[in-house]
């Protein structure tokens, strides 16, 4: 058996990092307790920061209170926010969200935040100076509209980084993992998470099993593990682990007096990694993005990101895992995102023999928010016995690899 077993953040849960719910809440409570992670630029506030995202809440409500149903969660407001941050710096120029940008100038900067009556109080004083008030007088207001959605989009990324950034606690949920390595074998196995979390790399390694993740094993001069792809087709490949949306320890580097991108690189830092570590020019190197690790966070702006350096790399090489893969076990993904749920779908309808077992606490529910490429496909995936569901609550019993394979074996 090929088997490839792919991870979702219901896999996380119970080694005690927090559910996408929790994140939610957090975030858009505005308290930062001991966990910090609030990134925000100057000219700006947190109480701010967070009083929009909540306002970008009631917009993502509005939509999906009709035929989705479902509740608008972190992720869903990180999408809107990085729109109008990318439309306003010519990253990504969509007419469509400009009527967005207008609603965001009059709904939140006007009437929420009190500007009404400042603009007001301006275009009296500029009638009664010049007669009348030119455009070049008066404010340009989607540049605080492009700040707002910068120190959004960075808040949430800090938030999301402290909440997940904590060691797990007892991992023996993922036995089976550990148990299928050693039914299967290490040359026909891989792993794929869609967590940003350190759980999988601290399991294996807590079980002296070896894996390969992309990074080079040894740091370099300054303390950090940087990132080389061809780790994963190097001769005699450890199991490879695909973290396809990346990590909480991930970051790009950049030695100091660099040209910008010329010598960047992605990294993991390593205990060893401080600011006064030097390379063998007598450089040190910074963590870019305001220190923020660079994995994915959104909706359908995953999308693009999948042809970003390391990502195309990383959904490649999954792309070619599948391919030599009869057996996906998926685990406590709510298969909510696009570009996984294609991978997932191209790769069971490419062979009848391929077999997709799913485990989940209540497979029911999970298939009410499942989006429509899977979800359609599901009733004859089961008849056809391409997809088996296995009901298992991870969080209060232990999957045993036994059973999977059984699971496997009943088509």
């Amino acid at each position: 058996m090929n088997l490839s077993i792919l991870l979702g953040s219901g896999a996380s849960i119970p080694a005690g990092y927090p559910c996408v719910t929790q994140i939610t809440e957090e975030i858009l409570s505005g308290t930062l307790g001991s966990t910090g992670g609030a990134t925000v630029a100057s000219g700006g506030s947190t109480e701010e920061v967070v009083a929009f995202l909540r306002w970008l809440q009631t917009v993502a409500d509005a939509r999906y209170c009709r035929g989705i149903k479902r509740t608008t969660n972190y992720e869903d407001i990180y999408f809107l926010a990085s729109q109008i941050r990318d439309d306003l710096l010519d990253e990504f120029d969509n007419p469509a969200v400009r009527p967005l940008v207008g609603k965001v100038i009059v709904e939140f900067l006007f009437e929420q935040n009190g500007w009404l009556p400042q603009l007001k109080n301006l275009l009296e004083r500029l009638l009664v100076e010049t007669g009348h008030p030119g455009q070049d007088c008066l404010p340009d207001f989607e540049n605080p509209v492009k700040r707002l959605a910068e120190n959004a989009t960075n808040h949430i990324r800090g938030r999301v980084e402290a909440l997940l950034k904590m060691p797990p606690k007892p991992q023996d949920h993922l036995d089976f993992v550990a148990e299928a390595i050693q039914a299967v074998g290490v040359a026909e196995k891989t792993l794929m998470t869609v967590n940003h979390d350190v759980l999988l790399e601290t399991c294996l390694s807590a079980r002296n099993i070896s894996f390969t993740d992309g990074f080079s094993h040894k740091a370099n001069r300054v303390g950090v593990r940087e990132w080389d792809p061809a780790l994963f087709c190097a001769p005699n490949t450890l199991s490879p682990l695909l973290k396809l949306h990346g990590g909480v320890d991930w970051h790009r580097f950049r030695p100091d007096g660099a040209d910008p991108w010329v010598e960047d690189y992605v990294g993991i830092p390593t205990c060893e990694f401080s600011s006064s570590q030097k390379d063998e020019k007598g450089r040190r190197h910074s963590k870019l993005d305001d220190d923020l690790p660079m994995f994915l966070i959104g909706t359908f702006n995953k999308l693009s990101s999948y042809t970003d350096p390391v990502y195309l790399e990383l959904y490649h090489h999954a792309f070619r895992a599948l391919a030599q893969t009869d057996a996906l076990l998926v685990v406590g993904y709510g298969f909510g995102d696009k570009g996984i749920n294609k991978l997932v779908t191209d790769w069971i309808y490419r062979s009848p023999v391929h077999r997709l077992v799913v485990v989940d606490k209540c497979p029911d529910a999970l298939w009410q928010r499942a989006r429509p490429s899977i979800l359609g496909k599901r009733h004859d995936l089961i008849a056809t016995k391409q997809l088996v569901c296995l009901p298992c609550d991870l969080q209060k019993q232990k999957l045993a690899w036994r059973e999977v394979a059984s699971a496997f074996n009943s088509g």
